[in-house]
């Protein structure tokens, strides 16, 4: 039964129990436009109750018993799950206090040259601070810097952020008066001494005129870094581990031979995951170019933990409950509805 269309969101049409809405309508007619078709509002309207006859059809028929459909349902589940799990409990919100805005401010807008040398012990630094500062020579102390760029470049560092310093050398140069060596420097490589050449600190001014934007990037960082606590927890707890030598072996190809297509390349929570779903990622993230940068055993690692994690989430969300909120079972019911009408559309097709 066609209904006349309201301004509001009316019912349109009604197909046995169901309503076709103008909202739905609506919808449908964005989606078609955005792939490209130019519709027209009583096609889309017809399409609409063929969809819901097909649909509630295929439920009287048993279609959404067929394993292929549950197994589809049970994915969108666990898809959805997974969001509301992210939106509830990582991507929620966060607590940013003045000093990690001030933190962050400083670290892009303070910047400072130096001169380092970097040598393998606190005794060699010290002897080498006691030189410098009786006259000798930079560059001759540079050339044995453990740092190679460094040593190149007679142990000039070019103007560098506060951020992109290891934490005992921003202390150290940030602190040191200008053009007086200094050391030794406990740094990761080893010990070092410092001469800063020039400094530059941001205007605190600036923080205040930032914050809004200062705000909303370091929520951002946080958000990022608990969810990668989150998902170093689960694959922890989950003792996951990837068949590394079988992605080593397939070399750059983003093909699979029938055997690897059914190579498991780890397994969640009792899920295997197969290695046609790391193959999916790859080519929607790089476009199905090959080589050593696109797809050597680093970057397939990389999209392998990726579909690993999305499978840890939705683990994860499915063991919390998270299948079960309404939230998640309103449009999940949505889903099944248009699955068991595009499987009952299947069926009929190939009956005739």
């Amino acid at each position: 039964v066609v209904l006349s269309a309201a301004p509001a969101d009316q019912v349109l049409a009604r197909v046995g129990s169901e309503t076709i809405t103008q909202s739905q309508l609506k919808e449908r007619e964005a989606g078609t436009k955005a792939s490209g078709g130019k519709p027209k509002l009583e096609w889309l309207l017809e399409d609409l109750i063929s969809d819901s006859l097909l649909a509630q059809d295929g439920f009287k028929a048993g279609v959404a018993k067929d394993p292929e459909v549950v197994a589809r349902v049970a994915a969108e589940r666990a898809r959805l799950a997974a969001a509301l799990l992210m939106e509830k409990e990582i991507n929620g919100p966060v607590k940013v206090n003045d000093e990690q805005l001030k933190e962050h401010y400083h670290s892009s807008g303070d910047t400072v040259r130096y001169n380092l040398i970097v040598v393998s012990s606190e005794e060699e630094a010290a002897a080498m601070l006691k030189r410098l500062r009786a006259g000798g020579s930079i560059a001759s102390e540079a050339a044995r810097s453990l740092d190679p760029l460094a040593a190149a470049k007679g142990g000039d560092s070019g103007v560098k952020m506060r951020g992109q310093l290891e934490k005992s050398l921003a202390e150290a140069v940030f602190a040191a008066p200008l053009n007086a060596f200094t050391g030794p420097v406990n740094l990761e490589l080893g010990f070092g001494v410092v001469q800063v050449v020039s400094r530059q600190l941001a205007d605190p001014k600036g923080l205040e005129v930032r914050r809004a934007e200062l705000r909303s990037f370091v929520e951002r960082q946080l958000r990022g870094q608990f969810r990668q606590h989150f998902l170093s927890q689960l694959r922890s707890a989950g003792k996951v581990k990837l068949d590394e030598d079988f992605l080593r072996s397939t070399g750059t190809r983003l093909t699979a031979t029938p055997a690897e297509q059914q190579a498991v390349i780890a397994t969640v929570a009792g899920r295997p995951i197969l290695y046609p779903e790391v193959l999916a990622v790859a080519v929607a993230t790089v476009g199905g170019r090959e080589g050593s940068h696109f797809s050597g055993l680093s970057v397939k690692q990389e999209f392998a933990w990726t579909v690993v994690d999305r499978a840890l989430l939705e683990a994860a969300a499915i063991e919390r409950g998270f299948g079960k909120d309404p939230s998640v079972e309103a449009p999940l019911r949505r889903f099944e509805r248009e699955e068991v009408g595009r499987e009952n559309a299947k069926r009929i097709r190939a009956t005739v």
